[in-house]
């Protein structure tokens, strides 16, 4: 399996209610597709900022790529994982609350996407693979992936025309 990113361009709909337009705005797609490139499932579909998400996987995909997962972190995936860390009754030490908090920046959807309400999902290496995984939907899922060379490709062509198209007067 693998992960497809489609970033398109798309007019800011809020320019009537005052909101400046950012100048990134578009439509995301993230699937996951088998190995002929069929849709094997929509991961994330949402409208906002191209470069947000751009950014978050070119920062992070070192870690997203080979980052073993925090030793508090125990489950049959990330997502699965995360969710228990956080419904443990007991209570974390501060350090490592904190410790899977970084984590989850490095490897949750949600930190990618700040300010909009997105479902769980969770990209990473466990389990001597790599995962995406989220709890989006009825229950858990998780799939290994091959890698993020889409992602990434997609990622370095949104942000290089967006500093382009900033950077001309």
């Amino acid at each position: 399996m693998r992960l497809r990113l489609s970033l398109h361009p798309k007019p800011f709909p809020y320019t009537e209610s005052g909101e400046p337009d950012p100048g990134d705005w578009g439509a995301i797609h993230l699937q996951l597709c088998d190995e002929n490139g069929e849709n094997v499932r929509d991961i994330l579909r949402q409208e906002w900022h191209l470069t947000g998400i751009a950014r978050w996987f070119r920062l992070h995909a070192e870690a997203l790529l080979s980052e073993p997962p925090h030793p508090s972190l125990v489950g049959e995936s990330i997502a699965d994982a995360i969710g228990r860390f956080y419904s443990d009754d007991t209570e974390p030490e501060e350090q490592e609350f904190d410790a899977v908090l970084q984590y989850r920046q490095r490897h949750g959807l949600r930190f990618a996407m700040r300010g909009t309400d997105i479902p769980d999902v969770y990209i990473g290496f466990w389990n001597g693979r790599l995962e995406v995984s989220g709890s989006a939907g009825p229950g858990l899922w998780s799939e290994p992936i091959d890698g993020l060379d889409n992602v990434l490709a997609v990622c370095e062509r949104v942000v290089s025309e967006n500093s382009i198209a900033r950077s001309e007067p």
